[in-house]
């Protein structure tokens, strides 16, 4: 029994038992057809990411605005900043009526801690070099 290694995407186009010549013809058909068809599946692939993307970044501004609203109820503020001597990213909660720092993430005191470290990896290095 003769099966085609490859299926053309046209039903009406399989015959049973083709012969040689009608397998080639049929294979050379079905790479035809499905060139064709990748340009709109891509086309619709990227749409389908855009729209998706799109949406995802929509309901992310709904999300960050409703925090930002609700954090202005509690007279608070968040702060965004990057440790000079780490690069980490810092977070600060602050109170908006008195200037003043409620909690902060990471602590004050596990940035002198990275700080230290830091430091000392660099002298066992530079030791051993």
């Amino acid at each position: 029994m003769n099966i085609p290694t490859q299926l053309p995407l046209d039903p009406s186009a399989v015959t049973k038992n083709p012969n040689p010549s009608q397998r080639a013809q049929n294979t050379t058909t079905s790479a035809t057809q499905k060139t064709a068809a990748v340009p709109l599946v891509d086309a619709s692939r990227k749409a389908d990411e855009s729209s998706d993307a799109k949406r995802k970044n929509d309901e992310l501004n709904d999300v960050v605005k409703n925090l930002n609203d609700h954090i202005q109820q509690y007279r608070r503020e968040l702060q965004f900043e990057v440790d000079e001597k780490s690069g980490r990213t810092v977070v600060k909660v602050m109170d908006i009526e008195k200037n003043e720092v409620i909690r902060q993430m990471p602590s004050e005191e596990v940035l002198a801690m990275s700080h230290r470290l830091t430091e000392m990896t660099g002298t066992m290095f530079q030791e051993k070099a």
